[in-house]
This record gives structure tokens, C-alpha cells and sequence, in this order.
């Protein structure tokens, strides 16, 4: 499995954990990730041009960053981007004659049902070093592939010895750390 295809995969699974979140808050395509702006950066397009994430306002800092879902990709997954006027019944149309903008948003915490957490967190410690390319090995004695492009605070540096956290991932057989995070 080549490495764009499971970026791709970790992406899916981030943007599906996202749609739940926002789905189960009533239907809006907004929302606020208080604390996780560094680890959403690695989503969005510097220019906002091809992001299915966006960025919709930040300026206050105190609030948090406020980010949207683009609005084509909420037509293509069906998720509510328009309220009928004057009600907060959804409008499947989404017209402009007929309807209005979602304003609200969903602010999630940093807690339990964190998007970036899965039922399993593992901590292993890097023992070979490529440069676009890594192995983790676990307490257990297993052996992660770590790519460059999962992992959330790179600017950290990767050294052998050094600890990561992250997420399992088995594909085609070859077991990978996605959203791993340099301890």
C-alpha cells in the first residue's frame, strides 16, 4: 500500500469522526476544535482552495478557530448546510429563496470523546530511521510503520529513542501509526 493511500484512509476516518460530531449536533457544517488548531492545520489548504476543511474565522483567539466543512462536500455527504427561513427546519433545497445559512456551530472539547482519539492509543518508542519513513516498536514487541505525513507535530524532530503515541491502523496486512504524536 502506497503512502497517499493511507493518508487517504486517516483522512476519511478523521473527516467520518467530524461529520458524526456534527451530525449528532442537529445538522450544522460548522464547528469550533478548542486546543487542536495545530493538528487541523495539517487538513487545511494554506489558500482554503481545496479543503474539504476551511477556516471561517480567526480572529478570536480566545474563542478558538472556527472551521467549516466545504460546501460541496456537504451537498455529496448529504450534511445540513441551510435552514429554512425564519425555522430551524433543514432545507434540503438549500436555496437562496427558501433558505438561510446555518449560523451554528458545534464547539468541541478536548475530553473523552476527543475526534483525534480512537479505542486504542499506543505508545511506542522509533528504533529505525528513514528519511520519509519510520518504525515504532511497542512495550508488546510490535513493529508500526510511522510515515512523515502522520504525524500531527513533526516540527518536534524524530530521533531515535524518542516515544510516539498514536493510533493503530492495519492495512493489507502492514501495520501503521496513524495520528501519531511525537511525545
Amino acid at each position: 500500500m502506497k503512502r497517499k493511500d493511507v493518508m487517504a484512509i486517516g483522512i476519511k476516518n478523521f473527516l467520518d469522526n467530524i461529520e458524526k460530531r456534527l451530525r449528532a449536533n442537529k445538522g450544522t457544517f460548522k464547528f469550533r476544535y478548542l486546543y487542536k488548531s495545530l493538528q487541523l492545520q495539517k487538513f487545511i489548504d494554506k489558500n482554503n482552495n481545496q479543503s474539504i476543511i476551511r477556516t471561517v474565522d480567526s480572529s478570536s483567539k480566545k474563542k478558538g478557530t472556527v472551521y467549516s466543512l466545504d460546501y460541496a462536500y456537504c451537498v455529496s455527504q448529504n450534511i445540513a448546510t441551510h435552514y429554512e427561513k425564519n425555522s430551524q427546519k433543514i432545507d434540503r433545497e438549500r436555496s437562496y429563496l427558501t433558505g438561510e445559512w446555518i449560523s451554528r456551530l458545534v464547539t468541541i472539547k478536548d475530553n473523552k470523546d476527543d475526534i483525534f482519539e480512537a479505542d486504542v492509543i499506543l505508545i511506542g518508542t522509533i528504533n529505525f530511521l528513514l528519511e520519509d519513513k519510520t518504525y515504532v516498536i511497542c512495550e508488546n514487541g510490535e513493529k508500526y510503520l510511522l510515515l512523515k505525513d502522520n504525524i500531527l507535530n513533526i516540527e518536534k524532530g524524530l530521533k531515535i529513542g524518542k516515544q510516539i503515541e498514536f493510533t493503530p491502523l492495519e492495512i493489507d496486512g502492514v501495520k501503521y501509526c496513524s495520528h501519531a504524536k511525537i511525545l
